[in-house]
């Protein structure tokens, strides 16, 4: 940590800032740079981004085939979109959900029903957004379930969820410490990390139920 003294002239009062840090992001006498007072009364000083505008893709697809399928969803990811949605014909059957996943493993691409979406603008600050995408993940594992029962889609579904509670976690810590600015209260990121822990124990329960237990199954689908 470092310390520098207050410099006054007439009525207003300045701070030089570090020449490694300016240098580092570039700034220099014509550039902006974002003030923001936190909970405790720090000032914390950030470089101004220049962020493109993204544009949101929605398609609707006819086409059946997988391969098709899984070669329009890497072009929407790999492009610089803010989100993108591919509406099916026919919902797609566990079986087909199965071959899905065994080809793509994408974070933030969740297939629901007749719809493959992804907010592809999903980052470690939006632990609301990750959240969501947890839910899906968890919807579908439910229908899984009762369908199918396919153990390999199981076990899948049970690791991208464990993997979403970690994004949030670390999405929750980087706020917490200051390193990444993020656009939800306090309170509200407390509450996402109690609700991403219940949803990630429900998930380890939930997975331990046998074929027998359809109809308990079909009612916490339901909720």
């Amino acid at each position: 940590m470092e310390t520098r003294k207050v410099q006054k002239t007439n009525n207003m009062h300045y701070v030089y800032m570090p020449t490694s840090w300016c240098k580092k992001h570039q700034i220099t006498s014509k550039s902006r740079v974002n003030l923001k007072e936190n909970s405790s009364g720090a000032l914390m000083i950030s470089p101004t981004e220049t962020k493109a505008i993204l544009k949101d893709l929605e398609i609707n697809l006819d086409e059946e085939d997988q391969d098709v399928i899984n070669k329009l969803i890497i072009a929407c990811y790999l492009n610089p979109l803010g989100s993108f949605k591919i509406n099916l014909k026919k919902e797609l059957t566990a079986k087909k959900l199965l071959n899905q996943k065994n080809i793509i493993s994408l974070e933030s691409v969740e297939i629901d029903k007749k719809t493959i979406s992804c907010d592809s603008t999903v980052t470690l600050s939006e632990p609301g957004l990750l959240l969501k995408t947890m839910v899906k993940k968890i919807k579908n594992l439910s229908v899984v379930l009762i369908q199918n029962y396919n153990i390999d889609l199981i076990n899948r579904y049970e690791e991208e969820i464990d993997r979403s509670k970690m994004l949030i976690q670390k999405s929750i810590i980087n706020y917490m410490t200051m390193t990444v600015p993020v656009n939800l209260k306090m309170i509200d990121l407390y509450y996402i990390s109690l609700i991403t822990v219940d949803l990630e124990r429900m998930v380890d329960y939930m997975i331990q139920l046998k074929k027998t237990d359809i109809v308990f199954l079909e009612k916490i689908s339901g909720v």
